[in-house]
This record gives C-alpha cells, sequence and structure tokens, in this order.
C-alpha cells in the first residue's frame, strides 16, 4: 500500500487533511491523535505517549474511535459522578495505520514510540504507538512529533500544547485542587471496596466532592486539547493521591 501524501501539512501551524486519494471528495480522511501522560505523586514521576493514526471512512465515528482506544476519556457530565465500566463506544470499521518510526521530543530529548498491534474490537484494528519506557518531558512549545513511512508519509508537527499544572489533596467530602486555564478538563478516579467511579469538575470549580470508604485509591486528572484540522494533541497530568486515611480539614 502507498504512503498516504500529508499535503500541507503545516501550514502556520494548521494540518490539513490526509485524503487517500486526493481526486475524491469523499475519501476516507487520517486523523492523527497524539497523547502524552505526566503522572506524578507516590513518589514517582514519569512521562507516557501513546500516537495513533486513524484512517475512518465515516467522520462522525472518529470521537467513537477515540473512545475505543483509549486516546480520549469517557467523561460523566461536568458536576456528576458514575460507575466506571469496561464498555467502549462502538465504532465504525476503522484501520489503524502503519506510520513507520514516531518519535516525540522536546528540547530535553527524544523518545521512539513503539509499534504495538491492536487487537480487532469493535472493528478497529492495526497498530498504535505507545512509548516502552520514559518520554521526555514534553514541556514548552518546541515540544514535536515526528513519523513517516509505512502507510504515511514523513512529517513532522509541533505538539503545540503544554502540559497542564496541577496540585491536588484530599478533604473529608472528596478532592480540592489549583486553577486550570480556560478549558483544561479536570476529573477524579476513585476505587474501594463498592467498585470504581469517576467524577468530573464543574468548570471554574476548584473541588470536587465524592463519598469514598476509607484507603480508596483517589487519582486527580487535568488535560489539555489542541485540535487541529485532523490532529489532535492532548496532554494529561495525573497527581496519584494513594490510599491515605487522613485527610487536610
Amino acid at each position: 500500500m502507498r504512503a498516504l501524501p500529508l499535503a500541507a501539512m503545516i501550514l502556520a501551524g494548521c494540518a490539513a487533511p490526509v485524503e487517500a486519494d486526493p481526486r475524491a471528495a469523499d475519501a476516507p480522511q487520517t486523523h492523527v491523535h497524539i497523547v502524552t501522560t505526566r503522572a506524578v505523586g507516590s513518589g514517582e514521576e514519569r512521562t507516557r505517549a501513546r500516537a495513533a493514526f486513524v484512517r475512518v471512512a465515516d467522520e462522525r465515528a472518529v470521537n467513537g474511535v477515540a473512545l475505543t482506544l483509549g486516546l480520549e476519556p469517557a467523561l460523566p457530565p461536568a458536576g456528576v459522578c458514575r460507575d466506571e465500566t469496561t464498555t467502549r463506544s462502538s465504532a465504525a470499521p476503522t484501520e489503524l495505520l502503519d506510520a513507520g518510526e514516531v518519535w516525540l521530543g522536546d528540547a530535553t530529548g527524544a523518545a521512539r514510540l513503539v509499534a504495538r498491534a491492536f487487537p480487532d474490537v469493535l472493528g478497529v484494528s492495526g497498530v498504535v504507538y505507545t512509548t516502552a519506557g520514559d518520554a521526555p518531558a514534553l514541556v514548552g512549545e518546541r515540544a514535536w512529533v515526528r513519523f513517516g513511512g509505512g502507510e504515511v508519509e514523513h512529517a513532522e508537527l509541533p505538539l503545540g500544547v503544554a502540559p497542564p499544572a496541577l496540585h491536588a489533596e484530599r478533604t473529608p467530602s472528596g478532592v480540592r485542587f489549583d486553577g486550570g486555564e480556560a478549558g483544561d478538563r479536570t476529573w477524579v478516579d476513585v476505587a474501594d471496596g463498592r467498585g470504581a467511579r469517576r467524577c468530573t469538575a464543574e468548570p471554574g470549580r476548584t473541588s470536587i466532592a465524592f463519598d469514598a470508604e476509607p484507603g480508596a485509591l483517589v487519582d486527580v486528572h487535568r488535560d489539555r486539547r489542541r485540535v487541529d484540522g485532523v490532529v489532535t494533541v492532548r496532554a494529561e497530568i495525573v497527581q496519584a493521591l494513594g490510599r491515605s486515611i487522613g485527610v487536610s480539614p
């Protein structure tokens, strides 16, 4: 299979659609998804990254595919807690393309992402890319992704998303945290003897209330997204609050 052209992929920081056949107006497009996750707390700090090059015939299915791949979190409405399940969104037949070598880097260094086969689940199959170990810090405006080979032509793109900051702590009624920037999303995952549940913060609020058993595992998440044509970059930070029984007043 010939490589899909990335026609004018970088134009003033904007991405152009990737078409399998530029002569066909309704040709499937290839969407590029990059996700970085920085984990802090519990005495460790690390950065992981994932990437996928998604070709889907039905553009309406793109969000469902991202949920199936775990590239987007399944969040309840703001201010709501709900039980977590393993159910994934259904998706239209989708190809996860081979993009050859995929690298992420910034001023601190670079890391190659490893291609891993994705099982045929709900019509989605192919390869996804993940870091084998820690990724660079991926901070600042100079962070980039470079890829090319296989079914996708060579290109280099700026990530264009600074990882969000987060400082959270337990309270008797849930968690509280510092405020993020406009557009940031903050949520919490809670696991105890009653199961797992996820709660989403309301915009502008700096706390989330939930009921949990003593010793519950609590992880606070915040992410920031940039959508530029067919390129989506999502930077997430996760703070593990652990099994702390004592909480701040």
